[in-house]
């Protein structure tokens, strides 16, 4: 997810919508590779002038704090962790 993106979401409160306009490639390709094809780099760096991001903030799903997690689920997510900050330091 691009890091402008990001930052919108720490902000939108629930079942807000918001539009994100940018001329500025650079800011929407500056994120790892999106598993889930969402934001797809070839999308986002194809256009001309101008693009336009609607979305709307319907539901969040809060992982529990890792020193309450049983020591099989604490491991688990340590692993996924050092996966996401390995792909960070990669690129």
């Amino acid at each position: 997810m691009p890091a402008v993106i990001r930052k919108i979401l720490k902000t939108t409160k629930h079942f807000e919508i918001v539009q994100v306009r940018t001329t500025r490639k650079d800011k929407l390709v500056d994120h790892l590779p999106d598993e889930q094809g969402v934001f797809r780099h070839e999308w986002l760096s194809d256009f001309k002038k101008e693009v336009v991001i609607t979305f709307q903030f319907l539901n969040i799903e809060q992982k529990e704090y890792i020193f309450k997690l049983p020591i099989v689920e604490k491991v688990q997510r340590l692993k996924f962790l050092k996966d996401i900050s390995g792909k960070c330091f990669k690129a």
